[in-house]
């Protein structure tokens, strides 16, 4: 019950770089996160995340390009959530997004597709 949809974040990692960070549900408005003080302790604690040598390592691995998914609990308190493999064009369905499926393959595409 920590992890709530405005506690929910999504970055985006190009060169090993925090490029940029928004709400995971960027159609809903939540009132706490429109505090300056609010948006910019997520915005420090976010950043502090990524700095962590086990969270340096994971984007290393994936090229240094992917998309972080994170939760922002309370100061100083970041999970992330997940790391996926980002090619700049397709996420989640291409072998370059994630190195486990081709649509190609007749049995992967039953496995994604049914």
């Amino acid at each position: 019950d920590r992890v709530t949809p405005a506690s929910e974040f999504r970055g985006v990692v190009w060169n090993n770089e925090l490029t940029c960070v928004g709400q995971y549900f960027h159609s809903l408005f939540f009132a706490e996160l429109n505090e300056p003080d609010r948006r910019a302790c997520v915005e420090r604690d976010i950043r502090a995340t990524m700095q962590n040598p086990g969270v340096r390592g994971a984007v290393d691995k994936l090229g240094g390009r992917c998309i972080v998914d994170f939760a922002w609990l309370a100061p100083g308190e970041v999970l992330v959530v997940e790391l996926n493999p980002f090619d700049g064009v397709c996420l989640g369905s291409f072998p370059s997004s994630t190195g486990l499926f081709n649509l190609q393959n007749p049995a992967d595409k039953k496995v994604m597709l049914g």
